[in-house]
């Protein structure tokens, strides 16, 4: 874990960040593939919805893949209408970003990368209404050291950029990162913690 330490700090060293050469170190145990799967699934719901998707396509669809109860409280009020302000969770596509590499999906996630252009086609189409099969059938996990390592880089970028207090260059830093954290503990998502 140490040389995956060294990379991580020299990445926010390069990127201008200051180095946290005290921070304890990150740990976890990878949950299973239907697990992540499952928060990928609804996280893709919830992401379509709070960029235009009806609300109500979103709960038929969620609750035919049988889904329902891996949504958060929040999630589930965005999909029973439009009580919340759906453009309050758009950040969700940055975790997408981290799932979409996590589940094997995309070979590359970074602190300062956008948001893949193909990360739309790996998904379920879910205006076309397109069940998970497809997507199921492609996941092929990274291992829990590759988890633990880029845990490692996002958790030293971040406090970087807290200590710093710019994020202006690191856009869905933080929802990159509570994938991470969430994939890697036993905590339910809406209670992952990001402190530093």
């Amino acid at each position: 874990m140490e040389a995956s330490r060294q990379k991580a700090l020299a990445l926010a060293a390069s990127l201008g960040l200051p180095v946290g050469r005290h921070l304890p170190p990150v740990g976890g145990r990878l949950r299973p593939p239907t697990a992540l799967l499952e928060r990928a699934l609804c996280l893709n719901v919830v992401a379509a919805v709070s960029f235009g998707l009806p609300s109500q396509t979103g709960r038929r669809w969620v609750e035919r893949e049988g889904l329902w109860f891996g949504l958060t409280s929040a999630e589930r009020k965005l999909l029973a209408g439009p009580a919340l302000a759906a453009s309050t969770f758009r950040g969700s596509v940055h975790s997408l970003c981290a799932f979409a590499w996590l589940l094997g999906l995309e070979p590359l996630l970074s602190p300062i990368s956008p948001i893949p252009g193909d990360l739309v086609k790996l998904l379920p189409d879910l205006k076309s209404n397109e069940s998970s099969e497809r997507f199921r059938s492609k996941v092929r996990c990274v291992t829990e050291a590759d988890a633990l390592a880029m845990l490692d880089v996002f958790y030293c970028v971040h406090w970087g950029v807290r200590e710093t207090g710019s994020s202006v260059r690191f856009e869905g830093l933080e929802e990159r990162r509570r994938a991470l954290e969430w994939s890697l503990s036993t905590q339910r998502w809406d209670e992952v913690s990001l402190d530093t």
